[in-house]
């Protein structure tokens, strides 16, 4: 539209022969700081005001009224293209990874943690093969693995997943409640004995999900930054990039510890979760300083960092 309506002036102006590139397109966004931006998004399309929106209000008051902030946990799960590298992130757009080659690079990744931040349940990932190769000689991994073939969350990997947390908070004595979206994966699950398993409205998880409201960006700009680092080690030593899945499950439990505690209770509190003032305050702090931490990486690099590591967030899970 933007070139279209520039080459219009340009003839107006008795200048036909000029014709916007791309090359032009970019340098007058970036001098008019034009951006793109989704209109119509999962988060548009949730009525605030629905019966559904307001009866989840009310549960969600009494669930914190009955569990403190340590005893509240979301869970969720996320597409992860483990060996994107930035100038592939084009080619990633819009894919279809149920099938074909660009699926076996991909993992799922279910992510945990409490309302407080002080408690990040260990990762679980999800991928293709039962046994890589890169595992041989490897006697423990660094996060929780399970495999199937297509790399998704199915509903019997959630209830072993629920079942061995239920024995981990029974033997610590504690009640806590398990926030989870509604989809087919997530059954029902019977013979909890210290979890309360907890469902969000169907199609409200953009706005009512904490993991949504950053916690899982977070987890991911600190993955792909690795990635990144790894990348650029290669090319100072001349040897060729590689990435195994045994490689994304390290980076990911590193980029996991690295997710703050006010990250998240941040998170929890856009979620419609409270959380004190301090925590906010240094939050803001925070956040400021992981975006300071970020900018020289993605310089250094040549790329949009956001786009980069967002590029996997809607790809199917389950």
């Amino acid at each position: 539209m933007l070139t279209t309506k520039a080459e219009e002036f340009a003839k107006r102006l008795d200048h036909p022969e000029i014709k916007c590139s791309n090359g032009w397109l970019d340098r007058f966004k970036d001098r008019h700081n034009i951006t793109f931006k989704k209109i119509c998004g999962e988060a548009k399309s949730v009525d605030v005001n629905s019966e559904a929106m307001n009866d989840w209000v009310t549960e969600l008051k009494g669930i914190m009224t009955e569990f403190t902030p340590d005893n509240i946990f979301n869970a969720d799960e996320t597409g992860l293209f483990y060996k994107l590298l930035p100038e592939k992130t084009l080619e990633f757009k819009g894919v279809d990874c149920s099938g074909g080659k660009r699926s076996k690079e991909r993992l799922t990744v279910m992510v945990c943690t409490n309302m407080s931040g002080s408690e990040k349940v260990e990762i679980l990932v999800i991928g293709k093969s039962v046994n890589p190769r890169c595992f041989k000689n490897v006697k423990t991994l660094p996060t929780q693995y399970e495999a199937n073939k297509k790399a998704w969350m199915t509903s019997e990997i959630f209830t072993n997943w629920l079942i061995k947390l239920d024995k981990k908070f029974l033997r610590q004595q504690r009640k806590v409640a398990m926030i989870v979206d509604n989809c087919p994966a997530h059954p029902h699950v019977k013979g909890l004995k210290s979890i309360k398993l907890v469902f969000l409205p169907p199609n409200t998880t953009s706005k009512t999900q904490p993991c949504d409201q950053g916690i899982i960006q977070n987890l991911k700009v600190h993955y792909r930054k690795r990635v990144l680092m790894k990348q650029i080690a290669c090319a100072e030593s001349k040897t060729e990039f590689s990435l195994t899945v045994l490689d994304a499950l390290r980076f990911l439990q590193r980029a996991w510890f690295s997710v703050t505690a006010t990250t998240i209770s941040n998170c929890f509190r856009h979620a419609g979760f409270s959380v004190d003032i301090e925590s906010r305050v240094s939050d803001r702090q925070e956040e400021e300083d992981d975006d300071d931490d970020d900018i020289p990486l993605a310089r250094l690099a040549g790329i949009n960092f956001t786009e980069y590591a967002n590029i996997d967030n809607d790809i199917p899970t389950n």
